[in-house]
C-alpha cells in the first residue's frame, strides 16, 4: 500500500513508512555493490530495476510505484552507471538489443 500522503510525523504510520523506506534503500545499496562485486548478474539487476519502474509484466507491478520506488531506481543507477555503461557495450548485449 502506498504511504498516506501527509501522515503525521509522531503517528506510528509514520514511523512504519519511514522505516519501509529505508529498508528499501538499503536494499538497492545492497544489490548495487553485490552487482559492483560481480555476485549480482546483470539480468537479476536490470529484473529489480524493471520492478522499481513497475515495467514488469502485471498489473499489480505498476500499481507500486510512487516516488519512493522512482527515488530508489534513480539511486540505483547512480550508484552503477559506470558498469552498466561498461556492461552496454559487451557484444552479448548489443546482439540483444
Amino acid at each position: 500500500d502506498p504511504p498516506p500522503v501527509n501522515p503525521d510525523p509522531n503517528s506510528e504510520e509514520y514511523e512504519k513508512v519511514l522505516g519501509r523506506i529505508k529498508k528499501l534503500y538499503g536494499n538497492i545499496e545492497f544489490c548495487g555493490d553485490l552487482h559492483r562485486h560481480k555476485i549480482l548478474a546483470d539480468n537479476t539487476l536490470w529484473s529489480v530495476f524493471e520492478g522499481l519502474m513497475g515495467l514488469s509484466t502485471g498489473q499489480a507491478a505498476n500499481k507500486s510505484v510512487n516516488d519512493n520506488t522512482v527515488e530508489a531506481a534513480l539511486r540505483l543507477i547512480t550508484k552503477l552507471g559506470p558498469s552498466i555503461d561498461a556492461s552496454m557495450q559487451k557484444p552479448e548485449w548489443k546482439a540483444k538489443n
